[in-house]
């Protein structure tokens, strides 16, 4: 059991910290300063939100479960400071007095290596684990266009998904659940609150591989070898049950493990993801994206969104469905294959409608009272034009008019084609331009500034409790830029004025 009373709470720990560090100043003033940071950090990390969370885990009888909020405080020390294994973590918790002083436990009182991974192996909401005993599975055929991500294995899951969800079916979280909801709660709420993820914030995703050490063929365990048969399909055992093999598009190269699928937002400062999934490697994009949009609408019901951004792998006519349903308005970089697929005439591979002369006509805008874009003769919309071309050769049979031809089209007969705002418009491009590489840095600060790509981890459990432990971080880090509070400063002041 978890009682309220060993779930020490937040201002007790503050007030313990300044207490302790004073104490501790004059001997350990250096150690202290190079701490300052994760100090900081975690001085505003407030952790009691997470009781009602884990409580429900634990049962009712027994001896009480006792460091759970020094666990969960710890681990996020430790994924700031870079290092990769619990058992190292904990070595050094009972070496550095000052460091166990920082995360909230009692220097010569530090929980073993097993608590910790007790703790990650709790709150996983699973009871139907895979088998480390399979067949060894072969490489996929490589895509047409190696620039491109393979493609989904059925080719209307997308759409399946999502006539689930706009049925009234949302996506449950699954085993992460309880993970998902501790990051909602402990570091993506807090920054609703204090403003750094705005209301109607536009959000933009994109997924990255994560390749697995395991080996991606298994270990033998059979005695076929011993009887001359190299190759066989005998089980072989595996160290990560869950990976697949998965083409890495910017690499241009097969990767063995998972998929990491992040939604994002930017505040104009900021790029603080809002959720994550984590499916095997050989998912595409596209399905990770409507599952993790019905996620994410779960998990902030009451908190709007503006737009979706992203990139050709999510252009499909159910995306936009979804996003319609959500209320997003769609920014999603255009296919032309898919366009060429529908074989719509009278309009090029991006939507724009085309005029007589085969020019592709020009944006004018969106009225919303008649639910249209507007669409003009690119000559007359354009001065640079005109002066190329001059006068339009079938101007009589096109339009009269001094203000050129003008066409519309209507977003519902073609809700991937016919967009809100227009695709290519000015609106659209900014929009594109400026917050679609918020994922990519967001992706980059967790694979490489935090270093995910260097763990040595063989379960999906321990991937996605580390990626949730680095967001948290992340959100951390804006907090601390943001109210820079400088505790260690402070308290050096402090300690000076005393002396």
């Amino acid at each position: 059991m978890i009682k309220p009373q060993h779930f020490s709470q937040h201002s007790l720990y503050q007030k313990n910290l300044i207490s302790s560090l004073k104490s501790l100043l004059p001997l350990y003033r250096d150690r202290i300063e190079e701490y300052s940071e994760l100090i900081d950090k975690l001085f505003y990390f407030n952790l009691d939100p997470a009781y009602n969370i884990l409580s429900p885990y634990y049962s009712n009888t027994g001896r009480p479960a006792k460091y759970q909020a020094e666990i969960l405080r710890s681990l996020v020390a430790m994924t700031h400071l870079r290092i990769h294994s619990i058992t190292n973590w904990v070595k050094k918790l009972r070496t550095d007095r000052v460091l166990a002083i920082i995360c909230g436990f009692d220097p010569d009182n530090i929980p073993g290596v097993g608590t910790f991974y007790d703790f990650l192996s709790r709150f996983w909401v699973s009871n139907n684990e895979p088998s480390n005993l399979m067949v060894p599975l072969s490489k996929p055929k490589k895509p047409s266009n190696k620039q491109e991500k393979l493609p989904p294995k059925h080719p209307n899951v997308v759409k399946d998904i999502v006539d689930r969800i706009t049925s009234g079916r949302n996506v449950p979280l699954g085993t992460q659940k309880v993970i998902s909801h501790l990051f909602s709660e402990l570091a993506v709420k807090p920054s609703i609150k204090i403003g750094l993820v705005e209301p109607n914030a536009k959000i933009t995703s994109d997924g990255a591989p994560v390749e697995s050490p395991s080996k991606p063929y298994g270990k033998k365990i059979c005695d076929c070898s011993k009887k001359g048969i190299s190759r066989c399909s005998c089980k072989r055992r595996f160290s990560d049950p869950s990976a697949r093999w998965g083409w890495d598009s910017y690499h241009k190269r097969y990767f063995f493990g998972y998929t990491l699928y992040a939604i994002s937002t930017n505040n104009g400062r900021y790029d603080l993801p809002l959720h994550f999934i984590l499916p095997q490697g050989n998912r595409h994009d596209s399905v990770s994206a409507v599952i993790a949009l019905s996620q994410l609408k779960t998990i902030y019901p009451q908190h709007p969104f503006s737009y979706f951004i992203a990139d050709s792998a999510h252009d499909n006519t159910a995306t936009y469905k979804l996003c319609k349903f959500y209320g997003l308005a769609p920014i999603i970089d255009l296919n032309p294959k898919n366009t060429k697929k529908e074989k719509i005439t009278n309009v090029d591979t991006y939507g724009r409608p085309i005029c007589p002369l085969g020019l592709s006509m020009v944006n004018w805008g969106y009225n919303k009272d008649r639910c249209r874009i507007k669409w003009r003769c690119p000559i007359y919309a354009s001065k640079k034009t005109k002066r190329k071309l001059g006068e339009c050769p079938i101007k009589n049979e096109c339009s009269n008019s001094s203000y050129g031809r003008v066409m519309y089209t209507y977003p519902k007969n073609n809700l991937r084609l016919f967009t809100t705002p227009p695709r290519g418009s000015e609106l659209w491009k900014n929009i594109y331009s400026k917050y679609r590489s918020s994922v990519e840095r967001c992706m980059k600060r967790i694979l490489i500034d935090y270093e995910l790509e260097k763990a040595r981890v063989y379960s999906r459990k321990q991937w996605i409790w580390r990626i949730a432990l680095i967001c948290i971080n992340i959100h951390l880090d804006a907090w601390v830029d943001y109210t820079r509070p400088n505790i260690v400063g402070h308290l050096t002041s402090w300690a000076e004025e005393a002396a």
